[in-house]
């Protein structure tokens, strides 16, 4: 069985977009008529599948706003691993330390490993140089 009130609508969904797209039930949409200057037949088509993502994206937004709402209420139930906070990260500044970290300047690598010495002298002009 299915739990949760958005697990059902959107397998309620998917069956009524399943029946909608079968042949008895298209079958009523072709006709010689015309609505908006378009056959109706691909209207009827393009106006199902429109209302099926419109559907889809309310239930999906809804059933996030449920659980949103639930985790905020105290003793709710939160979808989230332990020690990861259930709101989402604002910012990168977030998830970052407050303080980088302690590294000793001459820790650093002067150059890369591979460069010759005479390649850091050589370099395009406006390039900033790094002195030894």
């Amino acid at each position: 069985m299915v739990k949760g009130l958005g697990a059902q609508r959107l397998l309620a969904l998917f069956v009524a977009g399943w029946l909608l797209f079968t042949f008895p039930l298209l079958s009523l949409w072709d006709r010689d008529t015309l609505l908006w200057g378009l056959p109706l037949f691909p209207a009827a088509l393009f106006l199902i599948w429109v209302a099926l993502i419109v559907l889809l994206a309310w239930i999906v937004e809804s059933s996030a706003d449920d659980k949103d709402a639930a985790a905020r209420q105290p003793g709710g139930r939160s979808d989230t691993l332990p020690g990861v906070p259930a709101t989402p990260l604002r910012t990168l500044s977030d998830a970052l330390p407050a303080s980088p970290p302690d590294t000793p300047a001459d820790a650093l690598p002067a150059s890369p490993p591979d460069a010759p010495p005479e390649a850091l002298q050589d370099m395009p002009p406006g390039m900033p140089s790094r002195s030894r």
